[in-house]
């Protein structure tokens, strides 16, 4: 009637859970960080280079193309310059008006372009995934309009599409999805490794002891 030595007490292999069992490094309910991309950093919460070359890349051509715009409204009220277009551009100075008022749409639509350019990189760099889409759609329309001169005949434009699109891969490449994917992770460092244990339930410990007939643990 008592428990035999190896029927009686769990067994080593089946009475504790296997190494595979327990909660993995990275936590539960945070699948992102369980697959940061390789040679990521162990903290999820720290902004990647890519990234960063992204929206550094994006102030600065935004930037310059601020500038421009606010130079070509001032130009719209400057005589000088505006014969000065007209010439370059092939129109008789007799017709002073339209080249104005081409100065002042262009330079207005192209400073508020590229000022919403600006404002949407703020919040990307605030981690709003959001805003990172957006700054896509908004190259993804820059390198439609730079194809049509492309085609139209101004290769200079290749260079603003090379530099448009190497923005873009920077903003989808693994190590910024990673950052964007983890935005919710906890901060205390128990989502990668190094970090504490995530909270869980006990290791499981098996099965009481067997006890005898009489109330005691048989020898066995």
């Amino acid at each position: 009637g008592q428990p035999g030595p190896y029927g009686g007490q769990p067994g080593t292999y089946g009475g504790q859970p296997g190494p595979y069992g327990q909660p993995g490094p990275y936590g539960y309910g945070h699948p992102y960080a369980a697959y940061p991309p390789p040679g990521h950093l162990a903290d999820p919460h720290q902004r990647p280079a890519t990234l960063l070359t992204a929206l550094i890349l994006t102030w600065v051509g935004a930037g310059l193309g601020l500038l421009i715009g606010i130079f070509l409204v001032a130009a719209a009220g400057n005589s000088e310059l505006q014969e000065g277009f007209a010439e370059s551009a092939g129109i008789s100075t007799d017709d002073l008006g339209s080249v104005q008022t081409f100065l002042m749409a262009a330079g207005g639509v192209l400073a508020a372009w590229c000022a919403a350019v600006v404002l949407v990189a703020i919040f990307a760099a605030r981690r709003a995934n959001w805003a990172r889409i957006t700054l896509t759609v908004m190259a993804g329309v820059y390198l439609v309009l730079q194809m049509i001169s492309l085609v139209v005949g101004q290769l200079e434009s290749i260079i603003f599409v090379a530099y448009v699109a190497a923005v873009v891969v920077l903003l989808w490449l693994p190590r910024s999805r990673f950052w964007y994917a983890a935005r919710n992770l906890p901060r205390d460092g128990s989502a990668y490794p190094g970090g504490p244990p995530p909270p869980g339930p006990p290791p499981y410990q098996g099965p009481p002891p067997s006890q005898g007939s009489s109330g005691h643990q048989g020898p066995w």
